[in-house]
């Protein structure tokens, strides 16, 4: 009994740490394309404004 669970665990924890590994990286691209739209519409914002709204 104990060597089926070693085995088990052996054959399934490289799969769960793969899947684990792809939903980690696809969630820190989401969040860079999140921060990064952000910071273009806070950067375009006292441009759109106009002159007056921008330091001189």
């Amino acid at each position: 009994m104990l060597l089926r669970d070693g085995v088990t665990a052996l054959l399934f924890v490289p799969a769960l740490q793969t899947r684990l590994m792809d939903a980690t990286a696809v969630s820190s691209h989401s969040a860079f394309n999140v921060v990064n739209g952000l910071g273009a519409f806070l950067a375009g914002t006292p441009v759109t404004a106009g002159p007056r709204s921008a330091p001189a």
